[in-house]
């Protein structure tokens, strides 16, 4: 059972200092900060670990799409779960700079990153793909060592950041970091995440930025009163059937504090 989150001292440094700032910089998101902070946002990010803990599931990079400002997210999948990276897709600038404020400790540990992108619209990390990577011809493709076709000619281009690490012997290097592990606790608010993995279809078959076989956390609503939440779906399997999720690891349902009743389907 988790019921809190690990509220260390660089976190009070960063979460005050985050507040303090937005009110000063950007008053004009105040309340969505505050929103983003009820008992009901924190509940569906602990059900997260919770479960993941019930499959003993340890990812170490994570691509969150739509994230929102990610300070409680990230804070569990980091401290509670031991991910290594947490890659956050947001479309909203004034959500990317308040999300660097909220996770600056883990951002300057090379361990946060938020990119501004509609993916829904767009790919995620650098590719530079072939005019049409459906086709097997074009795309260059041969036999992986699991029986994969992959891309041999196209190295795996990770997120499109190099992430800076440190040698054996202690020299500077980089590191690409490539996801194992795909969350949108927003789907309400996007198209099917079908239509996302369509779009990334190039880099999921290949590899590029993507392990083999990625893990898919995906939490909805039924809740079609609110103007922005223009995908809502009635159950678990609806969810599920949305993203073509074959092997279901979890499959649940619970009720908010504020009320809600919220869906989460993990698998692949």
């Amino acid at each position: 059972m988790v019921d809190y989150i690990k509220y260390k001292t660089y976190t009070s440094n960063n979460w005050f200092n985050a507040v303090k700032e937005i009110q000063k910089n950007r008053p004009w998101i105040s309340k969505r900060i505050t929103d983003s902070m009820t008992a009901s946002q924190v509940e569906t990010k602990m059900w997260i670990a919770e479960e993941m803990h019930n499959l003993k599931l340890y990812p170490e990079n994570y691509v969150v799409l739509g994230g929102w400002f990610a300070h409680i997210l990230t804070n569990i999948l980091i401290e509670e779960l031991g991910a290594k990276f947490v890659m956050n897709y947001e479309i909203d600038k004034d959500v990317q700079y308040a999300s660097f404020k909220f996770n600056r400790h883990y951002k300057e540990n090379d361990m946060y990153r938020c990119v501004r992108k509609n993916i829904m619209c767009e790919k995620i990390g650098k590719t530079n793909l072939p005019k049409d990577p459906k086709n097997p011809a074009m795309a260059r493709q041969k036999p992986n060592l699991r029986g994969i076709m992959s891309d041999y000619l196209h190295p795996d281009s990770g997120t499109g950041f190099n992430i800076k690490n440190f040698n054996p012997d202690g020299t500077e290097g980089e590191m690409i970091v490539s996801y194992d592990c795909i969350i949108n606790t927003s789907c309400e608010h996007m198209f099917p995440m079908k239509k996302w993995k369509e779009i990334n279809y190039y880099g999921l078959v290949n590899q590029r930025g993507f392990r083999y076989a990625p893990l898919y956390i995906l939490q909805s609503t039924d809740a079609d009163e609110w103007e922005d939440h223009i995908n809502c779906v009635k159950s678990a399997d609806e969810l599920a059937d949305q993203a073509e999720l074959t092997d279901i690891l979890f499959s649940g349902e619970r009720k908010l504090d504020n009320g809600m009743t919220r869906f989460m389907v993990i698998g692949r």
